[in-house]
């Protein structure tokens, strides 16, 4: 919610809507959320009024103030995403970031260390190493080792495996690092058509078969898509055999080269993402992209709010840059797939028309 010179705006992150109150009603709501205080004026709404329904709605829930300090951070910082490279050795046909064996961007080391020990600093405990594909970044062992000395609780690095070699397993394991990847069939073929790689289905079944005989934490994700939309069931099941614990299954998000894709469970897991509201903390994330910029989450590309080549993580937080957007209402962000991402822009975009 938001209050401007006695104003009030509040939005529901679970529907979507939105109300505005003015004067004492604005006062009383603003207790309402921060102590569960019903005043006079609260008191008297009939249970159909719109202010009645939405406070029956949220009344327990979390909830985050509108304004530039909280629209990032939301109830705390949890997750950097650390793009160490926009190279990737696939071409996969949904790729968020536009990544390819053809792009040349990447941090340096020195910027890599600077932005782990900024964001430590920002109570930032969990990172995420991804690219492109962050095998192809050559001092991803030494990074995985500095995060672990800075105290990030967890460590996890988002591959498609191609380059897991049993030597670089070596260095990356005294890290004690967690896996990610992302995989599309249990038939080879459709699998390569999607990463539109010859062999990588094969390539990334036995990285995750390294990563499970170190006895390393991994997990998997299925990426639902038109080209792979009957395999969700078999897929996991194909995963499960391999000894795969953590497998989720998922659409796609248009950004990038993707588009979005809708599922409706397709395996019986968990579809969508980790932070609901209600039930889990909603997680304030950062993301440093390969070319220093930094966002609100890999998802959300354009809302570039400065670059660390220029300004520390704390100084880009204190002054957000961005480019103006219209307030939209939190149900329609599609591309933005969890309630974090989607109440942070809704937050940014109210902030700049504060």
């Amino acid at each position: 919610m938001k209050g401007t010179g006695g104003d009030l705006l509040v939005a529901d992150l679970g529907n979507g809507t939105q109300l505005t109150a003015t004067g004492r009603v604005a006062e009383e709501l603003v207790a309402f959320f921060e102590r569960g205080d019903r005043g006079p004026i609260l008191s008297c709404f009939d249970e159909a009024h719109p202010i009645a329904r939405m406070m029956q709605a949220l009344e327990g829930q979390p909830w985050v103030p509108l304004d530039k300090s909280h629209a990032l951070k939301l109830d705390g910082f949890h997750t950097l995403f650390l793009e160490l490279t926009g190279q990737c050795n696939e071409r996969c046909v949904h790729c968020y970031a536009d990544a390819s064996p053809e792009i040349t961007s990447s941090l340096s080391r020195p910027v890599a260390e600077r932005v782990l020990a900024e964001a430590r600093a920002l109570g930032i405990d969990h990172v995420q190493f991804t690219g492109g594909d962050p095998l192809l970044c050559p001092f991803l062992p030494e990074l995985v080792e500095n995060a672990r000395a800075l105290g990030f609780g967890s460590r996890e690095i988002y591959t498609n495996g191609l380059g897991l070699s049993d030597g670089l397993l070596d260095r990356l394991e005294p890290g004690a690092p967690q896996f990610a990847f992302s995989f599309y069939s249990h038939d080879a073929e459709t699998h390569d058509r999607i990463t539109r790689t010859r062999g990588s289905q094969a390539h990334t079944v036995r990285a995750i078969q390294r990563v499970l005989a170190r006895g390393l934490p991994l997990r998997v994700s299925i990426l639902v898509m038109q080209e792979n939309a009957g395999d969700a069931r078999a897929t996991y099941e194909f995963l499960r055999a391999l000894g795969v614990e953590r497998v989720k299954a998922g659409g796609t998000v248009a950004v990038g080269r993707g588009q979005v894709f809708d599922v409706e469970d397709p395996v019986g897991l968990q579809v969508g993402s980790d932070h609901r509201v209600g039930t889990m903390r909603t997680e304030g994330k950062l993301c440093v992209t390969s070319e220093g910029s930094v966002v609100p989450c890999i998802f959300n590309r354009d809302e570039r709010l400065g670059s660390v080549h220029e300004n520390s993580l704390a100084e880009i937080l204190a002054a957000p840059a961005r480019k103006p957007r219209a307030l939209t209402v939190l149900g329609d962000e599609r591309e933005l797939s969890c309630p974090s991402c989607r109440v942070t822009r809704f937050a940014l975009t109210a902030c700049e028309e504060s």
